[in-house]
């Protein structure tokens, strides 16, 4: 479970640009369906990856439980 991960800036809408010094950035993965079902990882809110995410349709993203307490 390493490689072809990646960084990118967060801005959230409706918030301030951040400052130069500020860390808000975010690393990402690219999975599968089925891919938090095998790891054995239960999701609290929200649902999972599933076949309807390919690139025709709206992008999703799944968070963990630290970033909406970092920004909201």
């Amino acid at each position: 479970m390493s490689g072809n991960q990646n960084g990118h800036d967060i801005r959230i809408q409706g918030k301030p640009e951040p400052g130069p010094k500020d860390d808000v950035s975010a690393d990402w993965t690219r999975i599968t369906p089925g891919f938090f079902d095998t790891i054995g990882a239960r999701m609290p809110a929200g649902r999972a990856i599933n076949e309807d995410d390919n690139a025709n349709a709206r992008h999703v993203a799944v968070i963990n439980q630290a970033l909406p307490g970092s920004f909201f």
